[in-house]
């Protein structure tokens, strides 16, 4: 569940570019519609709004930074310079994207995703002017590169930090195809975390689509990958790990299991039309149990497939599908386990607090039924 919740923020941030500290969701102090026409209390309506997610000394609440609305996106810059040939250097920006709708007049929606890039950002345009304020046409960003810390978090839809999100990495770049960074990852979603280095987003792209508009030519996510280092700590919670334990051995409330732990020599994929979630090359799952030794699960590749709430398969055929990217939202917004998929030569399982131990080329575990073959 953690790789598709974290899969479903970035699918709403556009796939641009836990808990420390959590987000105060501050009262939000509606303007009237007569206030709206005027761009300064424009301005201002912004600000109010972001006060509701950004701390109260915040550069973006202060003066009159410059807003840009995209959809379900708003875009704060502190000031920009152009370059050259479509080119600009922006101070310092915040992004906020919605996956709930934020409407006029009602408080902001809690689980609003931000990310904020506080060091200086260069975005290429398809436009010579770039963003100019003389210009009819602001054109379509089509490359781009933060430079710095890059943070994106949200609230989520829950009050205090039990499903807060937090994504922390660096010097991320960006075209039309996909984005990259090279250094260190680190994700926390609630008790979940995970952290790896190197990641990459591949976007499906239409090399038509936005020819006659501002839109990008961007129709969904291909993938997600972290190639390196890759290890996650997946808090247990109140799931029942003590089940198939011999009856006596350790069923009561204290012996419940640690996190399971996760790490793997190759890299963590995301596949965005198969809803694959997958860890690559001497994978090793280990469950910390109180009261006995930890069960361990070696194997080449972990697959977890997901798949729609009623526990069917889910795909996209993104040659046959005309709106990949409004499927893709509906689908990881409600999308559950299905399936665990083992893979080796062999695949080893050793459970001493339920005195098992399994060998194979192939584990299948299906989760609805708790049937394993």
């Amino acid at each position: 569940m953690v790789a598709t919740l974290v899969a479903y923020q970035l699918y709403v941030l556009a796939v641009v570019p836990i808990v420390e500290p959590g987000i105060s969701l501050r009262a939000y102090d509606p303007v009237s519609d007569g206030e709206r026409k005027t761009s300064y209390v424009a301005v201002e309506r912004y600000q109010r709004m972001l006060a509701a997610y950004l701390p109260a000394d915040h550069w973006a609440l202060r003066g009159t930074p410059q807003v840009y609305e995209y959809g379900p996106m708003v875009l704060v810059i502190e000031d920009f310079k152009p370059i050259s040939g479509g080119r600009i250097e922006i101070s310092r920006s915040v992004l906020v994207g919605f996956p709930t709708p934020l409407v006029p007049g009602q408080p902001p929606p809690r689980d609003a995703i931000i990310a904020e890039a506080p060091h200086p950002s260069r975005i290429q345009f398809d436009n010579p002017d770039g963003l100019s304020f003389t210009s009819t046409q602001v054109g379509r960003p089509v490359a781009g590169e933060f430079s710095g810390e890059v943070t994106i978090y949200s609230d989520m839809k829950e009050p205090g930090p039990a499903d807060d999100l937090r994504i922390v990495t660096s010097d991320v770049r960006f075209n039309q195809a996909m984005i990259t960074t090279g250094a260190a990852v680190d994700l926390r979603l609630g008790p979940h975390r995970a952290r790896g280095k190197v990641l990459e987003v591949r976007l499906l792209t239409e090399p038509h689509a936005g020819a006659s508009g501002s839109s990008l030519p961007i129709t969904g996510v291909d993938s997600l990958e972290i190639r390196e280092q890759v290890q996650a700590l997946i808090s247990t919670g109140d799931l029942n790990t003590t089940a198939g334990r011999p009856i006596g051995a350790g069923q009561g409330p204290a012996a419940a299991s640690g996190p399971l732990e996760l790490t793997s020599a190759g890299p963590f994929r995301f596949d965005f039309t198969r809803f694959i979630a997958s860890l690559q090359d001497d994978v090793r799952a280990t469950l910390h149990n109180a009261d006995a030794a930890d069960d361990q699960l070696y194997c080449r590749e972990l697959r977890l497939h997901l798949g729609e709430s009623d526990g069917s398969a889910a795909e996209i055929d993104t040659a046959d599908e005309p709106e990949i990217a409004r499927r893709q939202g509906r689908l990881l917004s409600g999308m559950t386990p299905r399936m665990i998929e083992a893979v080796g030569a062999p695949v080893r399982f050793d459970s001493p607090s339920r005195q098992a131990s399994v060998r194979g080329r192939r584990l299948r575990a299906w989760i609805a039924d708790r049937r394993v073959r």
